[in-house]
């Protein structure tokens, strides 16, 4: 029996690592995640924010045990690196762009890819843990991460440059896997369908982080003080901001729905007044439905809110985890490992 998994090549995905004594220091004041409270092998997500608590940033942190790593979508890096040299230079830490050094894939593949972990990311006491280096012959130490944002069990893997085909090879027979290489437009389907933001598109720089509404994995509300505090913690103390990050489903009735084109387009009222705009969008459950992530104004989603220029297609706000409870079927059908 051979099983599949889906294998999506992402090693233009940028890669920052953190060195030094106070490396955790650095970090933990410029980011929303409580990063000195982190183990080594710990995974997490957080935003760089600016002096005036604006999101330049949305990271994930993975916890070596001589370094953090940080990784992002591509082009949302730029802020954050002028950020971390500005902020930096009175800590005995340093910080360098390693993107180009590895190479880098992910395995998606519901109970297979699970058994994978049970394989490499336990620790010796027999608990789960994010992130680990794993040396593999011929091609040296290759770190492996759990990958579970796209709501189905995935693995990252990150290689030196020029060892990747064969650092998953090795992998591959240690799992009982054949990775089969997988689409940039799957992949982006499947990050649309699991909620999960991409700096740039879903989160800009205007916003604040509390508006991407990723607070209990993006946000410490008790770790103190961090470059941008006093604006998160003003917010968190009024209780609500003014625009949030809201997921849709777009259905029209027997007409097909050009996912595509509804990027930026603008969500309206009933009165016609732009009350946000759409962000990103992928293909939902059938030919005349689309799903995605707008910014919508908290206000408006008491009313009735549509697409502009779309008034035959009806439009349904729900929350993050709404909407990934409802579509955690699909992802799961886009990612099911075939037995051969």
């Amino acid at each position: 029996m051979i099983r599949k998994a889906l294998s999506f090549d992402l090693s233009n995905w940028p890669l920052i690592a953190f060195a030094g004594p106070d490396r955790a220091k650095s970090l933990h004041n410029l980011t929303t995640q409580d990063i000195k409270g982190l183990p080594s092998g710990a995974v997490a997500e957080g935003f760089v924010t600016s002096p005036q608590g604006k999101a330049i940033g949305f990271f994930t942190f993975f916890v070596r045990e001589n370094e953090i790593l940080l990784r992002c979508a591509p082009g949302g890096e730029s802020l954050a690196i002028e950020h971390f040299g500005k902020y930096t230079i009175f800590d005995d830490a340093s910080f360098e762009v390693v993107t180009n050094a590895y190479e880098q894939r992910i395995w998606l593949g519901s109970e297979v890819v699970e058994a994978f972990w049970t394989k490499t990311l336990t620790s010796e006491s027999g608990t789960s843990i994010g992130v680990r280096d794993m040396d593999l012959p011929g091609v040296g130490s290759v770190l492996l991460a759990r990958f579970d944002e796209f709501q189905v069990p995935g693995i990252l893997i990150i290689a030196p440059k020029g060892s990747m085909n064969q650092a998953e090879a090795e992998l591959a027979n240690i799992a009982g896997i054949v990775p089969e290489p997988g689409s940039p437009e799957l992949f982006e389907q499947l990050r649309v369908l699991a909620a999960w933001p991409r700096f740039g598109i879903d989160i800009q720089a205007d916003n604040l982080p509390q508006e991407i509404d990723r607070d209990a994995s993006a946000i410490s509300f008790r770790k103190g003080c961090y470059l941008g505090q006093e604006t998160v913690a003003r917010l968190d103390a009024l209780g609500h901001v003014n625009r949030i990050l809201r997921c849709f489903v777009l259905d029209s009735d027997h007409v097909p729905v050009n996912p595509a084109s509804l990027a930026n387009r603008s969500l309206v009222n009933e009165a016609g007044q732009q009350v946000g705009e759409i962000r990103s969008a992928a293909a939902g459950e059938n030919a005349q439905q689309a799903a995605g992530m707008a910014l919508v104004r908290v206000k408006a989603m008491d009313g009735v809110v549509r697409v502009a220029d779309l008034p035959e297609a009806t439009l349904t706000l729900m929350t993050p985890a709404e909407f990934r409870d409802r579509f955690s079927p699909v992802a799961l059908s886009l990612t099911t490992s075939a037995n051969v």
